[in-house]
This record gives structure tokens, C-alpha cells and sequence, in this order.
């Protein structure tokens, strides 16, 4: 799919018509609201900043407490092309009754990888070019968590699953939605 917004252009591509012409639904639906959109991008403001968008996780493959723990410094986001994040920890929501801090976040090492083990995901420009915009809305320095909850700190995961719930709804078939594999994607 094509479009173009400010003169840039974009495209993107969908496994089956039927996400496409979601996708185009979304555009044009933005568009009739009178949502204004992102030149970089060429998705609707709506879709920004990154709490509410579902491109981030999506194109990185972050697990949410993946996602939680990256800090700004954990980025390497050029101006064109693919970037990179750096994963080296885990901030899984288990409950304050089950942390030694009485937090409800709790740092661990990455899931199924040794102590101080990290990798990196790769970093759609797409991708790339929402961090930097958020980075940058927001002032964000060096040592801030790049996903932010509405009063700063870590994203709580209600509003991670909310998110998700949402991205689910909108880009699988009813029967996918209701299926046993659909609840784990």
C-alpha cells in the first residue's frame, strides 16, 4: 500500500488484503477526522507517541518486559534506515507482595539467556523515526526509560495489555481473535 502525506511518500506492505484494507480504513478514517498526520512517518498523530502506538513492539519483537526496561542510551536510532535496541534486561510486572523491593516492577536478566547477556533487536526505520520524534517531544536524556506511564516511570502494564488487546483486535480475523493461538499472539 502507498501513500504519501506533506509530499513524502510511504508504503507498506500487509500479509493479506484484508489487513491492508484495515490499514487504509484507519488512514482514511484518521483523514475524515481532520487528525493530522506525520510527515516522517506518514501515520496519524493518533498513532504517536509510542505508549499508544502499536508499531514499536511490533516491528522489534520486544517482550513487554523487554519493552519496559530500555532506557534511552539503549538505542541507536540513524536518521535513515534500519537501527538497532539494545536489550540487556527485564522488567516484568509480578505484584509488590512478590518483589524484595515492595515495587511492582522487578529487574531480571533476559528470559532464557545467561547473567549479563543481552542482544539487540533490530529497529525498523519506520520505527526509528517514532523513537526519535518521542525522544525528542519529550526531552528525553541518556538515562530515562524510553517508555514512559503517563506520570513518568515504567509503562504500567495495564495500559501495556490495553495496547495489545487493541493491536490484536484490529489486525487478526474474528476467528483468529477467538482462536487459542490468537489469545497468546
Amino acid at each position: 500500500m502507498r501513500w504519501g502525506v506533506d509530499g513524502q511518500k510511504h508504503r507498506k506492505t500487509f500479509q493479506t488484503f484484508a489487513l491492508a484494507d484495515g490499514f487504509r480504513a484507519e488512514l482514511v478514517t484518521a483523514t475524515h477526522h481532520g487528525v493530522p498526520f506525520h510527515a516522517s512517518t506518514g501515520l496519524p498523530d493518533q498513532h504517536l507517541p509510542a505508549a499508544s502506538s502499536t508499531s514499536w513492539y511490533d516491528c522489534a519483537g520486544l517482550r513487554p518486559e523487554e519493552a519496559v526496561a530500555l532506557l534511552v542510551r539503549d538505542t541507536g536510532l540513524p536518521e535513515c534506515g534500519w537501527g538497532e535496541l539494545l536489550v540487556h534486561a527485564t522488567r516484568p510486572e509480578t505484584g509488590r507482595h512478590w518483589t524484595n523491593t515492595g515495587h511492582v516492577h522487578h529487574e531480571r536478566n533476559l528470559k532464557g539467556r545467561g547473567e549479563d547477556d543481552s542482544r539487540v533487536a533490530p529497529a525498523h526505520p519506520e520505527l526509528g523515526a517514532i523513537l526519535r520524534d518521542l525522544i525528542e517531544q519529550h526531552g528525553l536524556s541518556n538515562d530515562d526509560i524510553l517508555f514512559q506511564g503517563e506520570r513518568g516511570g515504567l509503562l504500567a502494564g495495564s495500559v501495556y495489555r490495553r495496547v495489545w488487546a487493541k493491536a490484536r483486535r484490529a489486525s487478526l480475523s474474528e476467528a483468529e481473535y477467538d482462536s487459542s493461538t490468537g489469545k497468546r499472539v
